[in-house]
C-alpha cells in the first residue's frame, strides 16, 4: 500500500511532500551550524586565553626549554668577529648577564636574544673559557684567541631553564655567581640547589660566589637611608649608632665565608671568584678602602661590571684584585655586541702603524677614553692645536691596556727657536710604578717615571725642529732613546709572576706657541 502523502506519479502533492522532507533534513543541519557559531563566539576567547595560559604555564614550569630558536644573523657581523684582532698581550673578554626570560626589564634578556648572541659567537668560531682558564691568565698564561667568558649574576631560574640548553647546543661554558642565601627562594625566581648541581655536573659550568645574604642594601642612618651591604657601615638601631669598622669587617667576612662554605657543602668546589653585588666596590666604610683587604684572602679575583661600554681588565684593576666585565642588558643587539667585542679585542703591537689608515680612528682623548675618535691631522700625522692647553690622545685604550712588551717610536716636532712648545710620548700608560713619559722641546728632553711623575732623566739637545723618541718596554726592563742616543734605562720593579707591567701608548702636547706640535712616523713593534 502506498503511503497517502506520496504520489507515485510525481503530481504536485508528491512535490510538496519532497520539499517538506528536505526541510526536515536541512533544519537540524542549520541548527547545528548556528549552535557551533554561537559556541565559537562564546568560547573562542576562552580557548585563546587557555592557550595563552598554557604557554605561560610552560614558561613557569620546572622543565628546561630546549626549543628556543635564534633570530636571523647578519653574516657581516659573523665576518667581523672572524676577522677580529687577537693578541697574547690582552685581557679576558667577559660578558655579564643577569636573568634570561620574558619579564620586562633592563637586566632581562629574552631566550631568543640570548640564543642569537650565542649563535653569533659560535658561527664566528669563538670559544668560551672557564674559571680555571681565567685563573691561569691571572698567573700569566695567555688566553685562547677569540675567546670570551659568559657569566651570570644572582642565580636566577632562567639561567637553568633557558640559558643552559642554549649553551649546551653550542658546547659552551659559563659561570654562575649565586647568592647562596637566596637559592630556592622567591619561587620560581631563583634556582634550587638541585638545578645548580645539575649545571655543575654537566662539566660546562663553574659555580662562584655572589655573597650569601649580601645582595641587598642595609640602613645607614636613623632615618632609614639604605646603601649596599658590602660597602657601608650599617646603622645599629638597638645601639643608636653605626657599626664600627671591626663590626663591619666581621659582618662582611661572615657572609662571604658562609657563601663559600654553602657552595662547597653542595659538592660544587670551593669558589675562587667573587662578583660584586650592584658592582658596589668603590665606596668603602669611612673611605678606608677596606673591602679589597677582606676579599683578597678569600678569592683570587673579584669581578666588576661596566654597562654600555667596551671594557677589559687593566693593571690598575689587578692591583685591586679586580677583573673587568661588560654588562649585557636588554638593549644590546647583535650589532652592538659585535662592536663592543671588536673594541675590546686585543691588538697585536707588532708591526703596527697607529696613525695610518683605519688605525687613525682608534684613538681616544684623555677626557673620554670610552669614545673612539679620529686624531687630527693628515694620514700618518697628529697635529695638535696651536696655543692650546694640555692635549693627550691614547691609542685604542681598551684593546691595548695589557700591553707589556713593545717598542714605540715617533718623530715629535713643530719646534721653533725660542718657542715654549713641548710634546711627548708615553708608554705603559697608567702603570703606577712604571709608566714612562718622555717629553721633548726644540733643545731639551725630560723622562718621568710612574704616576708620581718622578723625574729620572733630563738633558740638553742640539736644537732641532723635530726629535725622534723611542721607548722600549718589557716585563723586566725599560729604555729610552732620543735621536738615537740612550738617555735612560732601568729594570722593572714589579712582583714576580702574573702581570708585572702593562699599559697603553699615548701622545700629548704640553705647551704650544703659534705653531702646533706634531707626531709623525709613529710605529709600534
Amino acid at each position: 500500500m502506498t503511503p497517502p502523502n506520496v504520489s507515485p506519479t510525481g503530481t504536485g502533492q508528491g512535490k510538496h511532500a519532497a520539499v517538506r522532507q528536505s526541510r526536515r533534513v536541512a533544519s537540524p543541519l542549520i541548527t547545528a551550524v548556528i549552535v557551533l557559531l554561537v559556541l565559537a563566539y562564546l568560547l573562542g576567547p576562552a580557548v585563546w586565553q587557555w592557550s595563552t595560559g598554557q604557554t605561560k604555564m610552560a614558561a613557569m614550569s620546572n622543565e628546561q626549554v630546549t626549543t628556543i630558536d635564534a633570530n636571523d644573523i647578519d653574516s657581516a657581523l659573523v665576518d667581523k668577529l672572524v676577522a677580529a684582532p687577537t693578541s697574547t698581550q690582552s685581557g679576558p673578554l667577559i660578558l655579564t648577564y643577569h636573568d634570561i626570560g620574558y619579564e620586562k626589564g633592563q637586566y632581562q634578556t629574552t631566550p631568543e636574544a640570548f640564543a642569537t648572541q650565542m649563535k653569533l659567537l659560535a658561527d664566528a668560531g669563538w670559544t668560551t673559557i672557564s674559571a680555571g682558564q681565567l685563573l691561569d691568565w691571572l698567573d700569566g698564561k695567555p688566553l685562547p684567541a677569540h675567546s670570551v667568558m659568559i657569566t651570570f649574576d644572582d642565580g636566577t631560574r632562567g639561567v637553568w631553564k633557558y640559558a643552559d640548553p642554549i649553551l649546551a647546543s653550542h658546547n659552551m661554558r659559563a659561570i654562575s655567581f649565586v647568592i647562596t642565601g637566596f637559592v630556592g627562594t622567591h619561587e620560581p625566581y631563583y634556582m634550587t640547589w638541585e638545578q645548580i648541581e645539575e649545571l655543575h655536573s654537566s662539566g660546562r659550568w663553574d659555580i662562584e660566589s655572589h655573597t650569601h645574604l649580601g645582595h641587598l642594601e642595609v640602613p645607614v642612618d636613623s632615618k632609614g637611608t639604605t646603601a649596599p651591604f658590602l660597602t657601608s657601615l650599617m646603622w645599629l638601631d638597638s645601639k643608636n649608632r653605626k657599626e664600627t669598622v671591626e663590626e663591619w669587617r666581621d659582618r662582611v667576612t661572615t657572609d662571604l665565608k658562609e657563601s663559600k662554605d654553602e657552595i662547597a657543602r653542595h659538592g660544587l668546589g670551593e669558589p675562587t671568584l667573587f662578583a660584586y653585588p650592584f658592582s658596589a666596590n668603590r665606596t668603602d666604610p669611612d673611605g678606608t678602602s677596606l673591602l679589597p683587604g677582606v676579599l683578597a684572602p678569600m678569592f683570587r679575583a673579584s669581578l666588576l661590571d661596566a654597562g654600555g661600554v667596551a671594557r677589559t681588565t687593566t693593571l690598575a684593576n689587578l692591583a685591586s684584585g679586580d677583573v673587568a666585565r661588560m654588562d649585557i642588558t636588554s638593549d644590546v643587539t647583535p650589532a652592538v655586541l659585535t662592536d663592543r667585542l671588536l673594541e675590546a679585542s686585543g691588538i697585536d703591537p707588532r708591526g703596527l702603524h697607529p696613525l695610518v689608515g683605519p688605525n687613525r680612528v682608534k684613538w681616544a682623548t684623555a677626557q673620554d677614553t670610552d669614545t673612539a675618535i679620529a686624531v687630527p691631522g693628515a694620514d700618518g700625522t697628529i697635529e695638535f692645536k696651536s696655543r692650546a692647553n694640555y692635549q693627550r690622545y691614547v691609542f685604542a685604550p681598551v684593546a691595548t691596556a695589557m700591553w707589556c712588551t713593545y717598542t714605540v717610536t715617533a718623530d715629535i716636532g713643530g719646534f721653533q727657536p725660542d718657542s715654549t712648545s713641548s710634546a711627548g710620548l708615553i708608554a705603559l700608560l697608567e702603570d703606577a710604578k712604571n709608566q714612562i713619559d718622555v717629553s721633548v722641546s726644540g733643545d731639551e728632553f725630560q723622562v718621568h717615571r710612574g704616576l708620581d711623575n718622578d723625574l729620572v732623566a733630563a738633558g740638553a739637545l742640539a736644537f732641532g725642529s723635530s726629535h725622534r723618541v723611542q721607548i722600549s718596554v718589557s716585563t723586566t726592563a725599560v729604555s729610552v732613546t732620543v735621536d738615537g742616543v740612550r738617555v735612560y734605562s732601568a729594570t722593572i720593579d714589579a712582583p714576580t709572576g702574573g702581570h708585572r707591567v702593562a699599559g697603553s701608548v699615548a701622545v700629548y702636547q704640553a705647551a704650544s706657541s703659534a705653531r702646533p706640535t706634531t707626531i709623525r712616523n709613529m710605529t709600534i713593534s
